[in-house]
């Protein structure tokens, strides 16, 4: 089966050489910072929430920036 025709194609797993690329996609998202914001923020004003965005989006940079395979997400996550 090619990869056009596999169904499967957009829940498979990550390649080691796709994780920056995908990590990079994460930062950029609206939705994504916005969920951290209000599960970490929930009690405080909006206006903190936009002030914190790009603070946020700073801090999983250079945070995320040494993770470059599955293995090393994996094991940042079950820290």
């Amino acid at each position: 089966m090619t990869a056009n025709n596999d169904p499967y194609i957009e829940i498979r797993p990550y390649n080691d050489e796709e994780i920056p690329a995908a990590l990079d996609r994460l930062i950029k998202d609206d939705e994504f910072i916005s969920a951290i914001l209000n599960h970490r923020f929930a009690n405080k004003a909006a206006w903190f929430k936009t002030l914190m965005s790009p603070i946020i989006r700073v801090y999983l940079k250079a945070k995320w920036s040494k993770l470059d395979s599955v293995e090393a997400i994996q094991l940042e996550v079950k820290k």
